[in-house]
């Protein structure tokens, strides 16, 4: 512990120093034969070189990698690629440069000839790139310049900041659904959050990841600089990395292709100061190719659905068992699942997590056998609990007791099914079911049957015993 307290406070020492001298070094002329570091922007980690780990392409080079540490593995020399200049010179745009390691002098930064080749689903995005490690074989860069910063920037929109659009007059903030690398769940939208003067919360700006875009210029995402009223642009969505267009019919939605041309838009100003965009301005967003203009659509029809949920939920909630009329109640009660079954289809957090609040009412609906009422209430508490961890994490110990307790109250009521299935009709035993689960050389598909079919005809046998 002594040990790593002195190289904790060393460490915290070199970074000091490194501030001190980058604050020192900042807005001077960069010269050949200096020591820089490389810092990326949107983490705000610096380009490591490693001395134990090797290139994952290329085995005879080290891996590079990006980490906090202000360190001496993050320091490179820039020098020159061909001998048109040398050591004191300054460095120009356009300029092609080598950067040297200055932990291992003598290896250089190197970006590999072969693609990454990977199999991760979440990591597809990378077969199409190059991978960055350090050899004795150096690369070459071109410097570009993004932009030359000022005092000011900070008042104004910059390409590559993330912003939030929010409709004033709707009080609602423009959102899609979906993560990176995922299939769209639904259109983009608004997202209504009145403010009520008796939540706090509300008063305070949306914290949600899905209410952040992020600006690029048209040309691209090297282009970089203070955003001007009209000039073309594209907006990013933060979480999926997808890129807002408006579709023929004149729906608003998400792409991967960064050079659609639907992807472009402009702002206007409501009122124009000045030609930089300040921050918190008031704007309308213009679709370049279709020159319409992004409207909100009237809420109300879609803010009665939730009144409509919440009238299912108080016809379900009936006298049942009794009932003079419990024919007709059936069948509405059917009919009511129905319609809430419908109000899930869309794949909408916010409809999931609005319908959770009724997750108590809908276990207690899981004793009814009479039709299919008990059923439905299953199926709908688990379409709920499908791929939603916000609803997960709200499920109580006493909901996990109750669903254990009807798993033993219920085990014997497929004992039958499985006697007839296995002795009677000699169908398919535990044994050949679990045989072929087992057997790597059947198709994954086939196995992942044999399991589905394990589980549906013993599972609650195997809980049982």
């Amino acid at each position: 512990n002594h040990s790593f307290s002195l190289l904790q406070v060393a460490a915290e020492a070199e970074n000091n120093d490194n501030e001190i001298l980058q604050k020192r070094s900042q807005g001077k002329k960069v010269l050949y034969g200096q020591t820089i570091q490389l810092r990326h922007v949107f983490t705000n980690k610096y380009i490591h070189i490693s001395t134990t780990n090797t290139s994952v392409i290329e085995g005879n080079n080290m891996a590079v990698e990006l980490l906090e540490e202000n360190a001496i593995h993050a320091q490179f020399k820039v020098m020159p690629r061909y001998k048109v200049k040398a050591e004191g010179d300054i460095v120009q745009i356009d300029d092609q440069v080598v950067l040297e390691s200055i932990r291992s002098p003598g290896s250089f930064l190197h970006v590999s000839k072969k693609h990454i080749i990977l199999h991760d689903v979440f990591l597809t995005i990378l077969c199409f790139s190059h991978e960055l490690n350090l050899s004795v074989q150096p690369s070459g860069f071109t410097v570009y310049r993004k932009y030359k910063p000022s005092n000011n920037d900070s008042d104004f929109v910059k390409a590559g900041d993330i912003v939030r659009f929010f409709h004033k007059e709707m009080e609602a903030y423009m959102v899609a659904e979906g993560l990176f690398n995922e299939d769209l769940m639904e259109d983009v939208h608004l997202r209504i959050r009145p403010v009520d003067q008796r939540n706090p919360k509300s008063m305070l700006p949306s914290t949600s990841a899905l209410t952040y875009w992020q600006i690029e210029f048209e040309e691209g995402p090297i282009e970089g600089g203070i955003m001007r009223w009209e000039q073309q642009c594209k907006l990013i969505h933060m979480c999926s990395r997808k890129y807002l267009v408006v579709e023929s019919g004149g729906g608003v939605n998400l792409t991967n292709d960064h050079d659609d041309p639907r992807s472009v838009f402009r702002l206007h100003p409501v009122i124009r100061e000045q030609d930089a965009i300040p921050t918190e301005s008031y704007c309308r967003i213009q679709h370049v190719v279709t020159r319409r203009w992004l409207h909100a659509l009237n809420g109300k029809f879609l803010t009665q659905f939730c009144s409509i949920v919440d009238l299912m939920v108080s016809l379900l909630q009936i006298q049942f068992r009794g009932a003079s009329d419990k024919e007709h109640l059936k069948e509405i009660f059917i009919e009511a699942y129905d319609v809430l079954a419908i109000y899930l289809s869309g794949f909408s957090r916010k409809n999931e997590l609005y319908m959770a609040r009724y997750i108590d009412f809908f276990l207690s609906q899981f004793e009814y056998n009479e039709g299919l009422i008990g059923l439905n209430a299953v199926h709908m508490v688990m379409e709920l609990l499908r791929d939603n961890r916000k609803i997960k994490d709200r499920i109580t110990r006493a909901h996990i007791d109750k669903f254990i307790e009807l798993l033993h109250r219920d085990q014997g009521q497929n004992s039958y099914s499985i006697g007839v299935i296995t002795k009677e009709l000699k169908f398919l035993s535990w044994e050949e079911a679990f045989t072929c689960l087992c057997d790597e050389r059947l198709p994954a598909k086939l196995r992942a049957q044999f399991c589905h079919l394990i589980i549906s005809k013993y599972v609650f046998l195997f809980i049982e015993t």
